[in-house]
């Protein structure tokens, strides 16, 4: 007999709305509970609220950006356990080394695919990515936050 997984709660930081609608869409199908927010303040206190299971932000969010709410989650012993993806939309190696440098898990560039993107939870949390027929959608390969 198939074990269900909990669900797990993803928190998504990014001002563009058609983005966050994309993804919040794909994690829903994937029996993920999502929630999103458009800068970086609004994500603290949505972080202390809600303690989500996995975090994936812009790197250049408005109010604080991806890298100074990094900083600041993996100071915290009560945070720092929480995988931090930074998302970006330009291929630069001084982001990627400096996002490494302050505790980030990863670096999603933009545009990703749905797979990629549920890749990406999946390896971070420690779980099977789900079949490639469980979230059947009609976006393309490189579909999720095209620049």
């Amino acid at each position: 007999m198939e074990t269900l997984r909990p669900r797990r709660h993803i928190l998504f930081v990014d001002s563009n709305k058609s983005i966050v609608q994309s993804v919040k869409k794909l994690a829903e199908l994937a029996a993920y509970s999502f929630h999103s927010e458009g800068n970086g303040f609004d994500a603290l206190c949505s972080i202390a609220r809600t303690m989500p299971d996995i975090i994936f932000m812009d790197m250049h969010a408005p109010q604080l950006d991806g890298f100074q709410t990094c900083v600041l989650l993996k100071s915290r012993d009560a945070y720092r356990h929480i995988p931090f993806i930074l998302l970006s939309a330009e291929e630069n190696l001084f982001n990627s080394v400096r996002a490494e440098v302050l505790g980030a898990d990863r670096v999603l560039q933009k545009p990703f695919s749905s797979q990629e993107f549920l890749a990406v939870i999946a390896a971070s949390l420690d779980e099977e990515p789900p079949a490639k027929d469980s979230c059947q959608h009609e976006q393309s390969e490189k579909d999720i936050a095209a620049a």
